[in-house]
């Protein structure tokens, strides 16, 4: 992943079209200081988004498609982002 910050927006822009379009997206982040203070900010300015842990997703509470729809999806990721309108 690109460190830059045009690389964290891409990033960070390539997850919430995800969260629209799927109803939720998986976001792993690794802990560098830009990465942090970027995240910071953003997180801010959520408006239909929702920050759930994948425990949450994975219980069903926020299960929007069938399992086999979710094959594939890394079990480690710390956060996901879920689109509320779906």
């Amino acid at each position: 992943a690109d460190p830059s910050v045009e690389g964290l927006e891409a990033a960070w822009l390539r997850l919430l079209e995800q969260a629209h379009s799927f109803g939720f997206a998986i976001g792993i982040a690794h802990p560098y200081a830009q990465t942090l203070e970027f995240l910071e900010l953003r997180i801010g300015e959520l408006v239909d988004i929702e920050l759930v842990s994948l425990r949450e997703l994975v219980s069903g509470r926020f299960r929007q498609r069938s399992y086999a729809e979710l094959i594939g999806v890394a079990p480690t990721a710390d956060f996901l982002a879920t689109d509320r309108a779906h």
